[in-house]
C-alpha cells in the first residue's frame, strides 16, 4: 500500500483474497502468527489508519490523489473474516455466476 499510495490515484486489485483472508481459527500460538500478523495489517490499510496522514499545511481533507481504492476477488466469500468483510472495509459485494450457454457461445465468438 505504500507503493500504491505513491502512485495515487490508483487501483490495488487482490486476487484470492480468501489466502490473505480466511476467517481467523482461535488464538492458537506459534504458525498462524504471520498469518495474523498481516491480516492485521491489511485490515488496517483498508481502515486508512495507515494512510490518512494529512500533508503538512492541509487541514486534514484528503486530496482525490491520495485515494487509493482497493478491489478483491474470491470464490470463497464465505469464507473471509468477519472483521474483513464488514462496513467500511468491503463496501460492495458483486456476484459474478457463471455464464449461461447464450453468453459462452457470445464470450466464444469475441
Amino acid at each position: 500500500y505504500e507503493q500504491a499510495r505513491s502512485c495515487a490515484p490508483c487501483i490495488v486489485f487482490l486476487d484470492e483474497l480468501d489466502a490473505l483472508g480466511a476467517a481467523r481459527q482461535g488464538s492458537a500460538p506459534g504458525g498462524n502468527q504471520e498469518y495474523a500478523q498481516t491480516l492485521n495489517q491489511l485490515l488496517l490499510e483498508l481502515d486508512g489508519i495507515e494512510s490518512r496522514t494529512p500533508a503538512a499545511g492541509t487541514e486534514g481533507d484528503i486530496d482525490a490523489s491520495q485515494f487509493v481504492v482497493t478491489i478483491a476477488a474470491t470464490n470463497r466469500y464465505d469464507c473471509l473474516d468477519e472483521a474483513l468483510v464488514r462496513p467500511g472495509r468491503i463496501d460492495r459485494v458483486v456476484i459474478v455466476g457463471l455464464p449461461n450457454f447464450a453468453e459462452r457461445v457470445a464470450t466464444l465468438q469475441i
